[in-house]
């Protein structure tokens, strides 16, 4: 209780005067971060609209408005400065650091802006002596055939039209064409200057952005080779068609050439295994001159003599008959 009496008391001295000082105009970004450059040592309080929203005293911050700034207002107690953090659109306004001690304070307007997005380039037209080019932030503004690589996602850019955002057009770090508006700004570029190097830069009082380019990259050195490019579009299609119709059917015969060619070689294969061997027969003609033993007697003992007929050989086989 006696803390939060201290605090009215302080409030009602210090807001009396706080209006009669010099304000210094401060900017920022959503979602980012400013430092009050005012030191507080011991003790020292900060105003947002008329509102105390957090004190220094005996070197410790205390949060008055915890509900709001939680974890949103940090104080350095080597340097007692003031950082505001996680900063959104309605944290635009006045700020004071008053010191009860002296009666001094210090003001601070705050302006907390959209953050600016990369511009994107793109390539309006072309003919043989120039090629005309357009920087934009907002996707709805891109009405062109070509954009440029690595361009990075555009924003709804209604936000940017009242924020003094403004585009403008860089050659070799000098402006060669502006606007005072977010609205998409064209640049045509002559043929002798085709290898200078472009910026494309977007920026607001708290932010600067740009995007660099060639135009060589973009645009072409004659009319031709847009018109080229166009009739290449157009044939493309047809070769790719008439391409599938030919090459699907010769795979397919091709595919069943080699298979028919597998099967008639492994036919051939185990045929080839199967046939008979044969062996080649040598009568010698000394077994004429061999005594031929007396057969066993039998009463009733019968001879059977065969034929024996001559096989034909096989060709890569030998063999020697003579005549017995």
């Amino acid at each position: 209780m006696k803390t939060q009496m201290t605090v009215v008391f302080f409030f009602i001295v210090m807001s009396s005067s706080a209006a009669d000082k010099v304000t210094r105009k401060l900017t920022a970004t959503e979602g980012g971060n400013i430092t009050l450059p005012v030191s507080v040592s011991k003790l020292g309080f900060l105003l947002f609209q008329g509102k105390n929203i957090a004190m220094v005293k005996d070197g410790n911050l205390d949060i008055l408005l915890k509900n709001i700034y939680s974890d949103r207002i940090l104080w350095n107690n080597n340097t007692g400065l003031f950082t505001l953090t996680g900063l959104q659109r309605n944290n635009t306004g006045d700020y004071f650091i008053n010191f009860p001690n002296d009666d001094s304070s210090s003001a601070f307007k705050l302006k907390v802006y959209a953050r600016v997005p990369v511009p994107a380039v793109t390539r309006e037209s072309v003919s043989a002596d120039s090629c005309t080019l357009l920087c934009t932030l907002c996707a709805k503004d891109i009405m062109v055939t070509m954009v440029a690589s690595s361009t990075p996602p555009l924003a709804d850019c209604t936000q940017f039209h009242s924020e003094e955002t403004t585009l403008s057009w860089n050659r070799d770090e000098q402006i060669v064409n502006s606007s005072s508006s977010a609205l998409p700004l064209p640049l045509t570029v002559q043929l002798q200057d085709f290898s200078s190097q472009y910026n494309c830069v977007a920026e607001n009082p708290a932010e600067r952005k740009s995007h660099a380019l060639t135009v060589e990259t973009l645009c072409s050195t004659d009319t031709t080779d847009v018109n080229n490019n166009n009739n290449y579009r157009h044939y493309i299609i047809p070769l790719i068609i008439v391409y599938t119709v030919i090459s699907v059917p010769a795979v397919f015969i091709i595919m069943k050439i080699c298979f028919n060619y597998k099967t008639t070689t492994k036919q051939t294969q185990d045929s080839g295994e199967a046939e008979v061997q044969y062996s080649d027969i040598c009568v010698r003609k000394e077994r004429q001159n061999q005594e031929r033993p007396d057969p066993p007697a039998a009463a009733d003992m019968s001879t059977i003599y065969s034929t024996l007929q001559p096989h034909p050989m096989v060709p890569g086989h030998s063999a020697t008959v003579e005549n017995l």
